[in-house]
């Protein structure tokens, strides 16, 4: 499973301009320092197609990288959990070199990872945090791709809050979000619960026999008693004494 984590802002530093993961990212030559940031965002859109690389950058003869340090820019963003990970393509056996807080990690290539459409690469085992990390090409004017970060389980995105989704949910060939052929698909299931409306059954049901609702065992009329006087005078129509 992974989990991708809500970064807009760190620490509140600015609410009218977020910092995210990708300001604490630089594309560059390692020589001359000559920096590309066109493709920062795709390290954290969320995208496994779309990469962070160096093939923008002047073909001098030097050597490429992409380093995330989370002091480069104040505030600092938070640190990344391990194991920290990384998609990478085009990535052949010695073809690039792994920098974890300022260490140089031996890191295997897998059958994936050496494909143009790129594949997980463990970078740091283990528990603990990372607050740097840096992939280098080995060759002069050599690229550098990297479509996605995931420290400690969690996929590291700009725009998303931590929503737990199947590691191949962002894959554009495996687990799509919605399956054609069985999501929202009209079909003639029985329902597990039947409701009827009486007024419904009334209207479409078969006409009930009439019923007699005249009142039967009723005693005979008595005249009731009344206490007191009529008046005798001052009315438009006397009516005499009570109970005469």
């Amino acid at each position: 499973m992974a989990t991708v984590h809500q970064t807009n802002t760190f620490y509140d530093s600015d609410p009218y301009n977020p910092l995210t993961w990708a300001t604490h990212v630089v594309v560059k030559n390692l020589t001359t320092g000559d920096t590309d940031t066109s493709t920062l965002n795709n390290l954290y859109d969320g995208d496994l197609t779309t990469f962070c690389e160096t093939n923008a950058l002047p073909s001098n003869g030097e050597i490429r990288l992409i380093k995330y340090d989370r002091t480069t820019i104040s505030p600092s963003c938070p640190t990344m959990k391990r194991p920290l990970r990384l998609w990478i393509r085009n990535f052949t056996s010695g073809s690039l070199e792994f920098y974890v807080d300022n260490v140089n990690l031996v890191v295997n290539t897998n059958s994936a990872a050496e494909t143009a459409t790129g594949g997980w690469v463990d970078i740091a085992t283990g528990s603990g945090t990372v607050s740097s990390w840096e992939v280098r090409a080995t060759a002069a004017n050599a690229n550098v791709s990297i479509a996605a970060v995931e420290g400690g389980g969690v996929l590291h995105c700009n725009t998303f809050d931590r929503i737990v989704f199947n590691e191949n949910f962002l894959s554009t060939t495996v687990d799509n979000l919605c399956v054609s052929s069985s999501h929202l698909i009209a079909n003639t299931n029985t329902p597990v619960l039947t409701a009827t409306f009486s007024s419904i059954e009334r209207v479409t049901g078969a006409s009930g026999t009439p019923k007699d609702h005249s009142f039967t065992d009723l005693d005979a009329g008595l005249r009731g008693w009344i206490h007191g006087r009529r008046p005798t005078k001052g009315l438009q129509y006397p009516r005499g004494y009570y109970n005469k």
